[in-house]
């Protein structure tokens, strides 16, 4: 449900950029941000200084091209390019600090004018806290305790809290993330896929799915392990990487192996809050 408080404005940056808080949900906050008509045009005005150095125009030499021709020519790309630089680091800066931007949408001001734009972003530090107390886990106890079934079974309670975590929390993620992590995924992947295979597609979907629960759900890591004080060592990160073998160095880097290890630290704090009840299953069903 909505904040029912009052809307919040400020200025940033002089004069130049306007801030308004429109709504706030939870760990999601929605901003008005407008940019001076005057500050989207110096920013113009730099795109066509650039595009002069560049660009040969019949008739010119190089720099000597007048700024009307230049308009002209490349006003609509440059007014088009300095929006989009303008949203992507003015924008972001004029907001409260621990904003994470998750979209910034054009609202007016393409072709001319103020720059009036719709900024989404989550405030990690508003997330609800993760409350292991209430969460009943299922731990599978093999009867023959080889390596590879406790693997497993360490695997099938990590998945159940994620899930139970995934359950519990839904809020917009950097699409920027997102992609980073889809890319990483899709370049695993790509590797088992026979050339033209008609699969392509559709688990590019799901990859895209997958790669949006995997950043949400790190975003809530991150946060509670701020919280709780949990952290990784440099003596934490030395001996995990150390019987890792060279084949497993080369694929993970070390802040691969210590967001890894980060990961394990908040599982297993979130375990010891759950109620867990222990079922005995045959090592074979685990394999």
């Amino acid at each position: 449900m909505a904040d029912d408080g009052p809307e919040r404005s400020g200025a940033s940056e002089g004069d130049a950029v306007r801030l308004e808080e429109l709504s706030h949900r939870g760990p999601v906050r929605e901003y008005a941000v407008r940019i001076a008509a005057a500050r989207v045009e110096e920013r113009v005005a730099e795109r066509l200084a650039a595009l002069a150095r560049s660009v040969r125009l019949p008739g010119f030499r190089a720099v000597k091209a007048p700024r009307r021709v230049l308009e002209q020519r490349y006003g609509a790309r440059a007014r088009a390019d300095a929006v989009q630089s303008l949203a992507g680091d003015v924008a972001p800066r004029a907001l409260p600090e621990g904003a994470m931007v998750s979209a910034v949408d054009l609202v007016d001001g393409l072709e001319s004018g103020d720059l009036s734009l719709r900024v989404t972003a989550i405030f990690l530090c508003d997330l609800p806290p993760v409350d292991g107390s209430s969460l009943t886990l299922e731990r599978l106890v093999p009867e023959e305790a080889d390596a590879q079934a406790q693997g497993a079974a360490a695997e099938h309670l990590k998945q159940q809290v994620l899930d139970r975590l995934a359950e519990s929390y839904d809020f917009p993620v950097p699409p920027m993330l997102v992609q980073r992590e889809q890319a990483a995924i899709w370049r695993a992947a790509e590797a088992q896929l026979a050339p033209g295979d008609a699969e392509r597609g559709a688990l590019r979907a799901e990859l895209a799915r997958i790669a949006e629960r995997r950043v949400r759900l790190g975003l809530v890591m991150a946060e509670t392990a701020r919280r709780r004080g949990i952290g990784v060592s440099d003596e934490d990160l030395a001996r995990a990487r150390a019987v890792l073998s060279d084949a497993e160095r080369a694929a993970e880097t070390p802040a691969q192996t210590s967001s890894r290890l980060l990961e394990e630290k908040v599982i297993a704090w979130i375990v010891s809050q759950a109620r867990v009840r222990e079922r005995r299953v045959a090592a074979r069903d685990l394999r």
